[in-house]
Formats: C-alpha cells, sequence, structure tokens
C-alpha cells in the first residue's frame, strides 16, 4: 500500500488488508468513511486499488460481514476511484449476514480483475454501493454487477449530482444510463437498485430469470424504458419491481415492460405517458399523484390492474375490451379511465376489493360503452 500524498493513495496488486474474523468482520476504510459519514477520516482526491490486491473484511465461522470503503472526495471534480481488486464483506460460512461494500468517487472506474461479494450462506444478503455522480452501465461494468447478483451480494448504484451549493465544482448531473443488458440467469440473486439524482435511461434489457431478487429504479426526474430497452424481471411470485419518479415526470418510453408473477409499482409526480408494451400476468400497480397513460400494446397481459394513487389511463385508437381484475389497496381516492374513439367493452365482474377507497372509473369514447356479464 502506498500513500503518495495527502490526497493520493494506492493500493497495490501485492497488497491484502485484512480484517476478517471468526465471528465477525471488522472494517477496512480507504480515502474516507460511509458516505463520508466520519469527518475524522480524511477524504482522498485520487483512490486505487491495483488488480491483485485483496480487501477482506469477511466473517470466516459465523457473524456478519464487515464493511470496505474505497472512496475519494465526490465533491471535488477532480475525484477518480479506481477499483481492480477483490473486495469481500460476506458472512459467515456457518451463518451471519453479509457486510456492506462502497466504491464511491465522482469519477468511478470499475476495472477488469475486480470483485466484490457481501453475501451470505445462511442470513441476509449484504451490499455493494456505487456512488458517483453521474453513471453509464456499460458492458464492463454488466459483468461486475451480474457476477455480485449471482454471489447473493445487493448491488445499489446511487448517484448524486454535483451540486455547487454543496462545494462541487463539477458538471455531473447525477443520470444513470443502462446502455448494455443486465441478464441474471443464476440459482439466486441479490436486490439490483438504481437510485438517480436526476433521470435513469433504459435503452438495454433489465433481466432476472432466476426467480429472486427484486428490481428498484428510483429517480427524481423520470424513468425511460426507451426502444431497445426492456424490463422482464422476475422475482418470483413475491417479487417486487419499483419504478418512482419522486420530483417531477415519471415512466415514459417506448420500450417493453414485463410484469411477472410479483408486483410491479409504478410511483410519480407528474403526468406522463408510457408508448411502451406491458405483457405479463403480475400486479401493475399506480401508486403517486401524477397520472400515467398506459398507450401500448396490452394485448399480452393478463393480470391484475391496481390504480391505487393518481390516475391510470389506458388510451388506444381501437376497441379496448376489459376483462383483467381491478383492486385497489389503499386509502384516497383515485381514477382508472378507459379513452378511445372506438368501442368500450367492460366486464362488469372485474373490480374487485375496492371497499373502504374511492375508485373513480371513467370510460370516455365517442362510440359505444358495453357492460358485459362475465
Amino acid at each position: 500500500m502506498c500513500i503518495r500524498d495527502r490526497d493520493t493513495i494506492n493500493v497495490d496488486g501485492e497488497s491484502e488488508l485484512i480484517a476478517s474474523g471468526r465471528r465477525g468482520g471488522g472494517l477496512i476504510e480507504v480515502g474516507g468513511s460511509w458516505q463520508n459519514s466520519d469527518a475524522s477520516v480524511r477524504q482522498a482526491v485520487t483512490t486505487q486499488i491495483e488488480k491483485g490486491a485483496v480487501l477482506d473484511a469477511s466473517a470466516i465461522e459465523d457473524g456478519d460481514g464487515g464493511e470496505i470503503v474505497v472512496w475519494s472526495d465526490i465533491s471535488n471534480a477532480e475525484s477518480v476511484t479506481s477499483v481492480a481488486g477483490t473486495l469481500l464483506a460476506k458472512g459467515g460460512r456457518k451463518g451471519g449476514d453479509g457486510g456492506r461494500i462502497e466504491t464511491s468517487g465522482a469519477e468511478l472506474l470499475l476495472e477488469d480483475g475486480l470483485k466484490a461479494q457481501a453475501g451470505s450462506v445462511d442470513g441476509e444478503a449484504g451490499l455493494w454501493l456505487q456512488d458517483p455522480t453521474d453513471y453509464t452501465i456499460d458492458s464492463k461494468a454488466v459483468s461486475l454487477i451480474v457476477e455480485s447478483l449471482n454471489s447473493g451480494t445487493n448491488v445499489t448504484v446511487t448517484t448524486t449530482a454535483n451540486n455547487s451549493s454543496q462545494g462541487a465544482t463539477g458538471e455531473g448531473s447525477g443520470d444513470i444510463t443502462v446502455d448494455s443488458a443486465i441478464v441474471v440467469s443464476g440459482s439466486g440473486s441479490g436486490n439490483l437498485s438504481l437510485i438517480a439524482d436526476k433521470d435513469i435511461q433504459v435503452n438495454a434489457a433489465l433481466q432476472n430469470l432466476s426467480g429472486s431478487g427484486d428490481l428498484t429504479l428510483s429517480s427524481k426526474t423520470g424513468v425511460a424504458i426507451n426502444s431497445g430497452g426492456s424490463i422482464d424481471w422476475d422475482g418470483g411470485s413475491g417479487g417486487l419491481i419499483s419504478i418512482s419518479a419522486s420530483d417531477s415526470g415519471g415512466l415514459s418510453g417506448e420500450g417493453t415492460l414485463y410484469v411477472e408473477g410479483g408486483v410491479v409499482t409504478v410511483s410519480q409526480a407528474q403526468d406522463t405517458v408510457f408508448a411502451g408494451n406491458y405483457k405479463g400476468g403480475g400486479i401493475f400497480r399506480k401508486s403517486g399523484a401524477g397520472a400515467l397513460t398506459l398507450s401500448g400494446d396490452r394485448t399480452s397481459f393478463s393480470g391484475t390492474i391496481e390504480p391505487n394513487e393518481g390516475t391510470l389511463k389506458i388510451l388506444d385508437t381501437g376497441s379496448i375490451s376489459l376483462t383483467t381484475p381491478i383492486t385497489k389497496t389503499s386509502s384516497g381516492t383515485s381514477s382508472f379511465v378507459l379513452e378511445t374513439p372506438s368501442n368500450i367493452s367492460i366486464d362488469e365482474n372485474i373490480v374487485s376489493n375496492v371497499s373502504g377507497a374511492a375508485l373513480n372509473i371513467q370510460a370516455k369514447t365517442a362510440a359505444s360503452i358495453v357492460i358485459e356479464d362475465g
């Protein structure tokens, strides 16, 4: 290990930083503390972990994994964190939860040779947190993320805009862009969370075939599943896909959203249109005050619709025949709207489990509305 000057730290490829223990893992901090939570730990400007280096804060027998932080000052536009070694914070082989690993910097370089694992044999999955200002998930990043998910490690990518009011001088806006497909196909998976200070742009597939692991896409200003992008995340019957825009915007784009056996929740602050296809037999749940309009192909969707909050609209240029169940699992008033210049047919028995809550159902058409006895 080499500290070149007060702002630069290099852990060379022959270094081993070991904080493992029989009853629990310890703490390894290189360049800073977890999310800069300890002001007594000086922040580096450049931090490098070379290929071959080992940082191990795992529990050996039983007990929880420890904590590893590889950090450079994210408020400094010159900050660079480069990681290519092995980072381990695993739970004990006889029991214990996985620990947590953070790799953060205004510019985060995940290099060939990197392995980050915080899984558990018999306990809760640990966490690998990546925290740059902007982040593009390319083919190199995908291989690292998939390897960690397959090891049972939860992976979180969170971006923070370089805000001058907080002392930052860079141009990062806090976007996350998925440019290469993430395909998880092992026997199990950790949870994947993408948390953006601005937008999330999905330009490739997010797919999980393992039957476990949740997916969270949390933004401040919108999530777009663009043409060529898709979400097909099978977390099993209890799996959750959460898509949210907290400050403005919502779900948009022309890609494909597969609603598998679990629950897809879309929560948004403002009004948007999703023109992509939605398929599957799970639960599609609308939350948040904004209005979401679904204008894409829905012919392969056979699941349940839950317009819990705000407005959920189905917009079509042809006939609408609604036979899928509609439920509401929250209090308060919400709206479900069907709109087309053509005919609308509704099965009278599809609405259930909305007692104690107000659900306004509207059918807008210049043609006929038929209520059928299913």
